[in-house]
C-alpha cells in the first residue's frame, strides 16, 4: 500500500516540478542532510468490517466482484515533510521563506495523495517540528494520516499488481523497477533485494 503511494507521489512530483525527494522506511529520517525532502513512515493500523468502504482509482473496490475485501485495513502512516528556501541575501526573512516552502511542500504532498486515494485516506491532525536539528537547515512537519485498504479473499498478489498472476511475475516486476531506479546496479544485488520477498510455498 504505502509503497505503491510513494511510488505515485515521486513520479507525481516530477509532473508537478516539486523538487522534493520522497522515500519510505523510519531509515531515512536519519539521513536529513539537506531539505527537500518527504519521507512516509508506517505507523499504526486498524482493522474493521468492509462495510462502508470508500473506493479510489488507485485502489479500486466494487460490490459484487472478485476478489471480495474481507477486511478494510486502515493503513497509519505519518508524512514527515521537511522543507527550505533558497538563502536569501536578507537572512531575517529566511526563516518566513522557509516556512512558505513547508506549506507548498505540504500542499504537495496533500494533493498528490488526493489525486491518488481521493476519499479513501484521512488525516488526523499535523505537528511543526520545533528545536530540532532540521531547524537548522529548514522547517520540518509531520502529518498524520490513515488510508483505506482492503484486505480481500485471495492471494496478496491481488493487491500488489493487477497485472500480475504470480509470485514469479510480481518478484520480476519488482527486479525492473529496481534496475529503473538504478541502472547501474549491480545484478547481485538486485538478486539479494529478491530475495527478501516471499516465495511459493515458503
Amino acid at each position: 500500500m504505502l509503497s505503491s503511494l510513494v511510488d505515485f507521489c515521486r513520479k507525481d512530483f516530477l509532473v508537478r516540478r516539486c523538487p522534493a525527494q520522497v522515500y519510505l522506511g523510519v531509515e531515512h529520517l536519519a539521513e536529513n542532510e539537506d531539505a527537500m525532502r518527504v519521507v512516509f513512515v508506517p505507523t499504526k493500523d486498524r482493522f474493521r468490517p468492509p462495510q462502508q468502504i470508500i473506493s479510489s482509482p488507485g485502489f479500486p473496490i466494487a460490490s459484487g466482484v472478485n476478489p471480495r475485501p474481507i477486511f478494510i485495513r486502515d493503513v497509519g502512516f505519518d508524512v514527515h515533510c521537511w522543507a527550505a528556501a533558497p538563502q536569501l541575501a536578507d537572512q531575517s526573512l529566511q526563516v518566513q521563506a522557509d516556512y512558505l516552502f513547508l506549506d507548498g511542500l505540504i500542499n504537495q504532498v496533500c494533493l498528490s495523495i488526493t489525486t491518488l486515494l481521493q476519499g479513501a485516506w484521512r488525516q488526523s491532525g499535523g505537528d511543526t517540528l520545533q528545536d530540532t536539528a532540521w531547524a537548522k537547515k529548514g522547517q520540518g512537519y509531520v502529518l498524520h494520516a490513515t488510508a483505506e485498504m482492503p484486505v480481500v479473499d485471495t492471494d496478496f498478489r491481488g493487491a500488489i499488481d493487477c497485472t500480475a498472476q504470480t509470485w514469479d511475475e510480481i518478484l520480476l516486476s519488482f527486479s525492473v523497477a529496481v534496475e529503473m531506479l538504478d541502472p547501474s546496479a549491480d545484478p547481485a544485488v538486485t538478486e539479494t533485494t529478491n530475495i527478501l520477498i516471499p516465495q511459493p510455498g515458503t
